[in-house]
């Protein structure tokens, strides 16, 4: 029920360091697989981390917006759920930045919701596979923000 304030200070350095290097900043704001002891979903406490860091960062020129990494896995949340957030943060964003879900199943069946596609792939076969994704969703930016390379 309250927000670790150092924590955001230190982002909020890091952030702007990674702009002064010229370096964009995926910020993700859920976390579902790292342990964390989140609020349950749409509660005060959720609610009350969501528009912080939205207002908080939405400023940073560097940032594009990630809903959440693993969004629709470890049973916290659903597809309703992703999609008010996206909405929410719409229309707590001023400088509209871009927005993404880190999952993408989401992405392939919400294209108009997010501005980009996201791809999390494992497999060696990356060209082949991000050029599937262009053929399905022609049109819309497409990005890979997780590879497996670094998995022994």
């Amino acid at each position: 029920s309250q927000l670790n304030i150092d924590y955001f200070k230190r982002l909020d350095r890091v952030i702007d360091y990674l702009d002064q290097k010229g370096i964009v900043s995926h910020l993700m704001i859920y976390v579902w697989n790292k342990r964390v002891n989140w609020p349950d979903a749409n509660s005060i406490d959720d609610n009350r981390y969501f528009d912080y860091v939205a207002k908080r960062y939405q400023a940073f020129p560097n940032l594009v917006w990630d809903i959440s990494k693993e969004a629709l896995g470890y049973g916290h949340t659903d597809v309703d759920y992703i999609s008010d957030r996206i909405q929410r943060l719409r229309e707590l964003d001023r400088f509209q930045r871009l927005i993404t879900v880190h999952d993408y199943s989401y992405c392939a069946r919400f294209t108009d919701k997010v501005d980009f596609i996201s791809v999390q792939l494992w497999r060696s076969e990356l060209h082949s596979v991000m050029r599937q994704v262009r053929e399905k969703i022609p049109g819309k930016p497409i990005l890979n923000i997780e590879h497996g390379g670094y998995a022994a």
